[in-house]
């Protein structure tokens, strides 16, 4: 997987992730997330992002990925992607919808906690929900 990242003309952070074959799951910490740049070991910078498109080589979403993003306003997510583990959208203040992709059968503790969103779809299969799931 080739990474690459730049400011665009619109002084939006963009970030790459180029696959030529295989398949890649998205994951972060549970004190960064993967968008997120570490210049040296005293130093954390936090990367915003406000949109993101996830494209057909990604298969699952892994827990902390999108946590504390409080600038991300859209998301992609293709069909049959994964989203599993905690706190996946945690704090994404700017978000306002998200539609959760057929096949997802869970969603994990704090998915979408002390998050904006208004609008959610999940589709018929998902039968369970994590703690916290949602609140203000």
């Amino acid at each position: 997987t080739d990474y690459s990242h730049h400011y665009n003309s619109n002084g939006d952070y963009v970030i790459t992730l180029t696959a030529t074959s295989g398949t890649y799951e998205l994951a972060g910490t549970s004190t960064e997330t993967i968008i997120g740049a570490t210049s040296n070991a005293n130093s954390y910078k936090q990367v915003y992002l406000r949109k993101v498109e996830l494209g057909a080589n990604i298969t699952g979403i892994g827990q902390y990925t999108f946590k504390n993003q409080i600038q991300l306003e859209t998301i992609t997510i293709p069909a049959g992607l994964k989203l599993s583990g905690a706190s996946i959208f945690e704090t994404c203040q700017l978000l306002k919808a998200l539609i959760v992709p057929t096949g997802q059968t869970a969603l994990g503790n704090n998915f979408i906690n002390y998050s904006e969103i208004k609008v959610l779809s999940l589709p018929s299969g998902v039968t369970s929900v994590g703690t916290y799931f949602c609140r203000e």
